[in-house]
């Protein structure tokens, strides 16, 4: 009964809510998540360096944030150029000061994407921001490359390690193959596809996944990499089909259907066809 209450309380709230929301706050919220924004920042990024513009950054952190503002505490500011983002950031700061809010300087950091300046973001007041290399946001990294090369690389990095934790139980006798494959998709494959509806993947990049997802399902059936069997022959035998890469291929479009059966004023939905 508990629960059901529970339910009918958070769809109200919900329905209440809904037109005091912004459209960039899409965690914790119904039919959204935070692959929205992502999505939308990777595109904004993409689109204007194949125009060869700069896209400068700025990602916000809060002192203190509240949940009865709408503001959220993972917040990044996109500007053409640097004169641009340091009248934003400025008005921001002002306009955080009006909600009793305070902008974390030491923790803010500004990233620009398609320009090698390396000059911080000056404030007026004797404060600056500082310039970074790379940024994590909403647990992808974004760089000033531009690209996902460094964030495939870290997801590859992440699913070795998972591996390595498990390898005792990987290699056991003692585990069926049905519970170590539920295993290696629930760790090891959730850990290495984290995002990956949002990347932009080289054919390198391809063969580094498909190399940890084979290591993972060689360990899971025994198979040393000193037998000289193949691949395909493995995966038949843990029962998997296809290849990662076919997953990835899959994952990204169902995201590219998702957004196009967004509405026309969401954000996801807006960049993709900018």
């Amino acid at each position: 009964m508990s629960t059901l209450y529970g339910r009918i309380l958070r769809d109200l709230i919900e329905e209440n809510y809904k037109e005091k929301e912004e459209e960039g706050q899409c965690g914790f919220r119904a039919g959204r998540s935070c692959t929205d924004n992502v999505f939308t920042l990777k595109q904004v990024i993409e689109k204007r360096s194949a125009r060869n513009l700069e896209t400068h950054l700025t990602f916000v952190d809060l002192q203190k944030a509240y949940d009865p503002v709408p503001f959220a505490d993972d917040q990044v500011i996109v500007a053409n150029d640097k004169d641009d983002m340091q009248y934003m950031i400025q008005k921001l700061i002002e306009e955080y000061k009006e909600w009793g809010l305070i902008v974390n300087i030491a923790k803010t950091k500004y990233l620009c994407v398609g320009t090698h300046s390396l000059e911080n973001l000056e404030l007026g007041n004797g404060q600056e921001i500082l310039q970074c290399q790379e940024y994590e946001y909403l647990g992808i990294t974004f760089d000033n490359t531009g690209t996902d090369a460094k964030e495939i690389e870290k997801r590859i990095v992440k699913a070795k390690k998972v591996i390595g934790a498990l390898n005792g139980i990987l290699w056991s006798k003692e585990i069926s193959k049905k519970r170590k494959f539920n295993i290696y998709e629930a760790m090891v494959k959730r850990t290495l596809l984290y995002g990956s509806e949002t990347w932009r993947i080289s054919e390198r990049h391809k063969k580094r996944v498909e190399a940890v997802e084979m290591d993972a399902i060689r360990r899971s059936m025994r198979i040393s990499r000193r037998k000289i069997i193949r691949n395909d022959t493995i995966k038949q035998r843990m029962g998997l089909e296809g290849t990662i890469t076919q997953d990835i291929e899959k994952k990204q479009l169902t995201w590219y259907g998702h957004v196009e059966r967004m509405s026309n004023t969401r954000w996801p939905k807006r960049i993709l066809h900018w």
